[in-house]
């Protein structure tokens, strides 16, 4: 709560927000409007934000959008997300590579772990609306081997 407060006063200054609680509320509101980028905090009561995100981006691609998701509200968010891409960016106090891969297996465009400092923010928020995935989406490189010492 705290976390989402100080993220929405950092973005109020140059930005119009709006502000969900849960995952389903934020899934209500993407059906109704239009936004350019989505800041999804990852554990949020009802549906937590990996799931919203997971239902965003079936949405988006014109399938079923998941069960836990009202029927009227999932054809509403089709309805209005099919063939788009809206940015998703994720606010974590999880910190871990595990969690920031769980984010982007999830969907989400970029990875932002609490707490943050309000350049940072403003920073993977352009990156992310501008199309720039904020972490490395590609899988790991194996190591070079090592070369002999001599």
């Amino acid at each position: 709560e705290v976390n989402r407060e100080v993220a929405t006063m950092t973005l109020e200054r140059a930005h119009r927000v709006t502000s969900a609680g849960t995952g389903l509320e934020a899934l209500a509101f993407l059906a109704q409007t239009d936004f350019d980028a989505v800041l999804m905090d990852v554990q949020m009561p009802e549906m937590d934000g990996l799931a919203a995100t997971v239902a965003i981006r079936a949405a988006e691609g014109g399938g079923p959008v998941s069960a836990a998701v009202p029927e009227e509200l999932a054809r509403a968010l089709t309805t209005r997300l099919a063939g788009g891409h809206v940015p998703i960016l994720a606010m974590t106090a999880h910190a871990m590579d595990e969690d920031r891969d769980r984010c982007l297996a999830a969907g989400m465009d970029g990875y932002l772990s609490k707490p943050f400092r309000h350049e940072q923010l403003a920073a993977v928020l352009a990156a992310v609306v501008h199309g720039r995935a904020t972490v490395e989406r590609t899988a790991p490189q194996p190591p070079a081997p090592e070369r002999p010492a001599g």
